[in-house]
């Protein structure tokens, strides 16, 4: 079996590697070194860096829940009673949910193609004095009070109550 030497440099010629140790040798070292950082500089621009973060994480934050706030209708009703977790249930508010967008459906958006769900979700508030109305993300709270004759009558029959007020809590 043959074996190939390469010299490692000038001044070694006569220490003779095989192929397969020069390559290694190589590989394992950095084909450029970095020049040594000053300690101080790399800590001030970890912390800037990190504040930088921290501050974009925090308007990010902000940007995201003003958007799902203009996607919130909050509803006053005159029958406080219905809003009970118990009266107020999955049943009650998937009919709720779905008579709305069939509403939307039948009325605004009468090609199949185009058909989208307005309303995400139904809920109670936190403390049980009006409902939340949360749309899909490509409509806003403000589209559900321009509709609202599609879509008001329908809910105030369903939970046997009258629509007070609406707000969108800006």
């Amino acid at each position: 079996s043959s074996s190939f030497f390469l010299p490692t440099s000038s001044s070694s010629l006569n220490q003779k590697k095989t192929y397969a140790q020069a390559a290694e040798s190589a590989v394992s070292k950095p084909a450029v070194s970095k020049p040594a950082q000053n300690p101080e500089k790399t800590e001030k621009n970890t912390a800037h860096a990190s504040i930088h973060r921290k501050v974009e994480k925090k308007m990010q934050k902000e940007k995201n829940f003003q958007i799902f706030r203009n996607r919130r209708l909050i509803l006053k009703v005159s029958n406080q009673d219905i809003l009970q977790r118990n009266k107020l249930n999955s049943n009650l508010i998937f009919r709720i949910r779905n008579e709305i967008n069939q509403q939307f459906f039948s009325q605004l958006m009468t090609d199949i193609e185009v058909q989208k769900p307005v309303i995400a979700s139904i809920e109670p508030s936190f403390f049980e004095n009006s409902i939340i109305l949360t749309t899909m993300p490509e409509f806003s709270a403000e589209y559900l009070i321009q509709n609202e004759n599609l879509w008001k009558s329908a809910v105030e029959s369903l939970l046997n109550t009258t629509i007070l007020s609406e707000r969108d809590e800006k």
